[in-house]
C-alpha cells in the first residue's frame, strides 16, 4: 500500500474519470502521477504534477528546509488575527514548557566493606542477628582495620 493515496484525476479529452498506474515522488513538494482513462475507447495515458503550491494552514510542526509560502487569504486572515488581540487568538498561543524539576542527589554508594557491615548474618532459630566481623575484616582493607575493636582484627 502506498504512503499517499491516489487523487483522482478526470480525463483532459473525454471527461471520464482516471486511475493512477504509477506515483513517484520527484522532490519532497513534487510528485509525478501516471494516470490512465477509464474509458476503453479513450485510453489516454498521461504525466499529472501535483506539487504544493500554497499554505492554507501553517504547520504545528514545521520543516525548516521547506517553503510553502501562505495563500493571500491566509495570510490576510493571519494578519487581522494578530493586530486584534482576542480570547481565541491567546487560547491558540502555545505556553512555555515549564522547567524540569532538579533530580534529587543520588544515595552515596557504599564500598564493599561498608555494603557487608550493614548485612548481617542469618539468624539461627529463635536467636537474634549475629553480625560477623571476621567477614568485615577480611573484607577491609589493611588501613581501614584499624578502626576495627582490637579483638576483631586479630582474627
Amino acid at each position: 500500500m502506498s504512503k499517499h493515496p491516489p487523487m483522482a484525476f478526470g480525463c483532459p479529452h473525454c471527461g471520464a474519470a482516471t486511475h493512477t498506474r504509477t506515483s513517484k515522488t520527484i522532490t519532497r513538494l513534487l510528485r509525478e502521477v501516471t494516470a490512465a482513462c477509464n474509458d476503453a475507447t479513450c485510453g489516454h495515458v498521461f504525466i499529472v504534477h501535483a506539487s504544493a503550491e500554497q499554505t492554507l494552514v501553517p504547520s504545528m510542526a514545521p520543516d525548516g528546509d521547506v517553503f510553502i509560502p501562505l495563500a493571500p487569504a491566509s495570510r490576510d486572515s493571519m494578519a487581522t488575527l494578530l493586530k486584534q488581540p482576542s480570547d481565541r487568538a491567546a487560547s491558540v498561543a502555545v505556553a512555555p514548557r515549564p522547567p524540569k524539576p532538579p533530580k534529587p542527589p543520588a544515595p552515596p554508594k557504599k564500598s564493599p566493606a561498608r555494603a557487608l557491615a550493614s548485612t548481617p548474618k542469618p539468624q539461627q532459630h529463635g536467636q537474634p542477628p549475629v553480625f560477623d566481623w571476621a567477614a568485615l575484616a577480611r573484607a577491609l582493607a589493611p588501613h581501614e582495620r584499624q578502626a576495627l575493636p582490637a579483638a576483631t582484627a586479630a582474627q
